[in-house]
């Protein structure tokens, strides 16, 4: 009255790439994602090199006016002392001609008591380039090289002024006053009989001042450099190292897009294949109902053909109670307690719930089972549940008057089940699919207990196969054993 040995129907082709559209727009966001943040990461290290250069420039401008204000303060200071003293000598030597009218330069050069004076005034200090005496009309009436006296400054001699240092800071490139070399020059105004004649001009060299700033500067640059290295250093790995997170990130996520794919397609061929072991025991139980409803009229069963009915009937709820309970357990696996249970004990308790089927059948057992504890971390539920199946398989493989030899024993450090019979063997592709889900073998209901079982072996770090040999075929488990306490338990 049943279908037995139903295999679920493979998912449509269109079914497992039905989600390629979903897989390739995640992809195509991720990437999205990707370069959005790495633009975010880039965009503080490449606004750190732009701070980092701008305080470079900055620490170079600044060394530049600091030195530019203590150099032109110096020489000021100089320039207003020398200016003192030309002064005071002007108006001690040249009053009559102070009251006379303007000075007359050409005539007082001339004279011993300036040309003394002015020599002495008039020696280099330092990177001191040169010192002159410059009339209102801009002629120069003295310098230190002689051979400038008597030239006009032109209108354009001040339009490069040093603002850092003061407005009577002017940088010369080339000119009467300096000559063809460049200079920074500063003027002091001359004072005679209270009435200006002229100014003082000292131009310090400029080639010498700019090489002496560029010095600071690179000694400075080498020193920032230092600190800018270790910070555009520690930006760089961060940026790095969070390329990475992302790249494993989107790795990870792909990994677990598949992964959630490939699981979705299990539980739908699950799905499939539940649906139609369910089929089965209803197909079975409608006709069954059916037959008793037609016994209510004309056609009258026997009492005995009633109870087969009801107790055909009540297999296929307990067969479909079971795979429901197997399906829920393979599909969301639970945890279980975390407990320790004896192998020897486990299958002994279910040879116990089997011994009279088995004596039914005429299948003659032999055991072997081990002297020692094989005490293994599992549920003691799950043990026995294991030991259950495979041995069901057992019998169902040997049949009546068959043979079946159950032993137990410690390989290394697992514990050994060994369950042959004396059946025939199976095809090599039950062999290959004899532990996949809904699986039917010509021992087997296409269930899910050997697909359970390799689950919870799995999960309790065991391997279980399938052996075929001349005589007796078998099943071989192995089950890490417990770690001994202290005490020896």
């Amino acid at each position: 009255m049943t279908l037995r040995g139903l295999r679920p129907r493979p998912l449509p082709a269109g079914a497992a790439r039905s989600s390629d559209p979903i897989m390739q727009s995640s992809r195509l966001l991720g990437k999205s994602r990707s370069m959005w943040l790495l633009l975010l990461i880039c965009a503080p290290l490449v606004l750190s090199l732009i701070d980092c250069a701008r305080d470079i420039y900055c620490d170079a401008g600044m060394i530049r006016a600091v030195a530019l204000r203590s150099e032109m303060g110096q020489l000021r200071s100089q320039t207003a002392r020398r200016a003192g003293r030309l002064e005071s000598l002007l108006e001690a030597n040249a009053a009559s001609a102070a009251s006379s009218g303007p000075f007359d330069w050409p005539a007082l050069r001339d004279q011993p008591w300036l040309a003394t004076e002015w020599a002495d005034v008039g020696k280099p200090v330092g990177r001191e380039r040169y010192l002159a005496v410059v009339d209102p009309l801009g002629t120069i009436v003295l310098h230190t090289d002689p051979a400038a006296v008597g030239k006009q400054l032109t209108s354009e001699w001040d339009d490069h002024k040093e603002p850092e240092a003061g407005s009577d800071v002017v940088r010369i490139a080339s000119g009467p006053l300096t000559g063809n070399s460049a200079a920074l020059d500063v003027n002091v105004p001359l004072i005679a009989g209270g009435a200006p004649i002229g100014s003082v001009h000292s131009g310090l060299d400029a080639a010498s001042f700019d090489s002496k700033v560029a010095a600071q500067q690179r000694q400075q640059f080498w020193k920032r450099s230092w600190l800018v290295g270790l910070v555009l250093a520690a930006n760089l790995g961060a940026a790095i190292g969070i390329v990475l997170l992302i790249r494993d990130f989107s790795h990870l996520r792909h990994k677990l897009a598949q992964s959630v794919q490939r699981h979705a397609r299990q539980l739908a061929q699950l799905g499939m294949g539940l649906a139609h072991e369910i089929r089965n025991p209803l197909h079975a139980l409608r006709i069954n109902v059916h037959t008793l409803r037609r016994s209510g009229g004309r056609t009258s069963l026997s009492e005995q053909q009633v109870t087969e009915i009801l107790h055909e009937s009540s297999d296929e709820i307990d067969r479909m109670d079971s795979l429901v309970r197997d399906f829920v357990q393979f599909a969301v696996p639970q945890s279980g307690e975390v407990s320790q249970a004896d192998l020897t004990q486990a299958v002994q308790a279910t040879l116990h719930l089997l011994a009279e089927e088995l004596r039914r059948k005429q299948i003659e057992l032999t055991t072997k089972f081990s002297p020692d504890r094989l005490i293994v971390r599992l549920d003691p539920d799950r043990l026995r549940q294991i030991a259950l199946n495979l041995l069901t398989f057992a019998q169902r493989s040997a049949g009546d008057k068959g043979k079946i030899e159950v032993s137990t024993g410690q390989v290394d450090q697992s514990a050994e089940l060994i369950i042959a019979d004396s059946g025939p063997g199976l095809s090599d592709l039950e062999l290959t699919r004899l532990f996949e889900p809904f699986q039917s073998t010509a021992h087997s209901d296409a269930g899910l207990s050997l697909a359970l079982i390799h689950r919870l072996a799995t999960d309790a770090a065991g391997t279980i196969e399938r052996r075929q040999g001349a005589g007796l075929n078998c099943f071989r488990l192995l089950i890490p054993l417990a770690k001994r306490s202290p005490q020896g338990t």
